[in-house]
């Protein structure tokens, strides 16, 4: 028995209705309806009978709902004890990472770095948030987060870091855009081209600005909100190009299905960013001093088995 399911199914029972049960468990009207035939399937009767002006509980359903909600319940409850224990015994570290700077995996460092390093200590409780490279910053002085890695040219005076790599960027295109037969791309060529808006607004953006200026311009951004699969999709549609980080550009998976191409910005107009690990002055946290020393390591900036 999936708990997933049993929750969809109390949601779907008390709004009498799958489309308003997935409005508030944030999935779609066919996952409910998904989840609940797969509960009748399992259980060989129907929970809902199903009607144009909605879903009733069966006789069946209402019984079943009563103890699927004493099993929910249960497991909230465990599941808040066991928080409160692992509270009991664990430190909190809060690590914030620039938008699109950290791939799933490969990469020197990677999320799946981070889930590694989770598995490595279970006495650290490690909170992970994806911002944009000044929000980073703002996070470590703010005393929000003790780590961050964020493109940045510059850190406060009451900050450190330490540059761990370049990031660089390739331009995708649809393969529909005349453009997209180019060997490679100048900032020229992006007159009256939309350009997806970066989340980067220091460095990523203003690079784009000043460059086009430089051609005599003003750079056309989008009005999309920044998420990697939101690029994807400006791309995929043909809606203009995209400043795409190279790592994210050379993965198989992120680019399957778009018929686009990514290009180089000739050698003139090509730029990358630098990509800091920051943390505050002073006297760090262990579980600060442990995540520090493991991306280190991942860098080769400390032999593996050295703090």
């Amino acid at each position: 028995m999936n708990l997933t399911y049993l929750e969809y199914f109390d949601a779907a029972a008390r709004y009498g209705s799958f489309s308003r049960a997935a409005k508030e468990l944030f999935v779609t009207p066919q996952t409910v309806s998904t989840a609940i035939a797969a509960l009748e399937r399992e259980w060989g009767f129907a929970l809902f009978d199903r009607r144009a002006s909605g879903i009733e509980l069966t006789e069946a359903g209402s019984a079943l709902l009563k103890q699927a909600s004493v099993v929910l319940t249960d497991v909230a409850n465990l599941e808040n004890l066991a928080r409160r224990k692992r509270t009991e015994e664990t430190e909190t570290l809060t690590f914030a990472y620039a938008s699109a700077s950290l791939p799933q995996e490969g990469y020197p460092f990677s999320l799946a770095d981070l889930a590694c390093f989770r598995q490595e200590h279970p006495d650290i409780a490690l909170n992970v948030f994806e911002l944009t490279s000044d929000a980073c910053v703002d996070a470590v002085v703010g005393h929000r987060a003790e780590l961050a890695y964020a493109a940045v040219a510059e850190v406060p005076a009451d900050v450190e870091s330490i540059c761990l790599s370049r990031g660089s960027f390739l331009v995708g295109i649809s393969r529909e855009n005349p453009l997209s037969q180019r060997d490679a791309l100048s900032f020229a060529d992006l007159e009256n081209v939309p350009i997806f808006a970066p989340p980067d607004l220091n460095l990523t953006y203003s690079r784009i600005i000043e460059r086009c200026r430089a051609y005599g311009f003003e750079p056309r951004f989008s009005v999309t909100p920044f998420s990697v699969e939101n690029a994807r999709e400006f791309v995929r549609d043909n809606c203009g190009v995209s400043f795409t980080p190279r790592f994210f550009a050379e993965d198989a998976q992120f680019s399957e299905g778009l018929n686009a191409v990514f290009l180089p910005l000739i050698a003139k107009d090509d730029f990358s960013l630098p990509l800091r690990l920051v943390w505050r002055k002073g006297i760090a946290t262990d579980a600060c001093v442990k995540l520090r020393t493991f991306i280190l390591q991942r860098f080769g900036m400390i032999p593996p088995g050295q703090a």
